[in-house]
């Protein structure tokens, strides 16, 4: 018992005087996690889509999973997928060729 008192002093003693000097550390740099998308989105299309629908989408255009998008932009699959399907209701599309259909006319 005396063993775990002595280790839990050093410890709290060691917590009292370590500082840590945040200036030191760095946030990760920004990074662009956005492809160019191969299709010039209209201005009704970016009307329509929120901010990161676009962000889904210019990753999806580009034959992008879900999966890898999700990792891109720190998302779940599962949330990627409902952006997708946002992204098919609100322009009136069923699928990926509907999609980059519409984004060419």
């Amino acid at each position: 018992m005396k063993e775990n008192q002595y280790a839990d002093s050093r410890l709290a003693e060691s917590v009292k005087t370590d500082t840590i000097n945040l200036s030191d550390t760095q946030a990760p740099a920004e990074t662009n996690n956005t492809e160019e998308s191969p299709y010039s989105l209209s201005d009704q299309v970016q009307k329509l889509l929120s901010q990161r629908e676009i962000e889904v989408l210019n990753l999806y255009v580009t034959g992008r999973s879900a999966e890898r998008i999700g990792q891109t932009l720190y998302l779940s699959t599962t949330t990627v997928r409902t952006y997708i399907q946002r992204i098919y209701g609100k322009l009136g599309v069923h699928s990926r060729q509907e999609l980059l259909d519409y984004l060419q006319e």
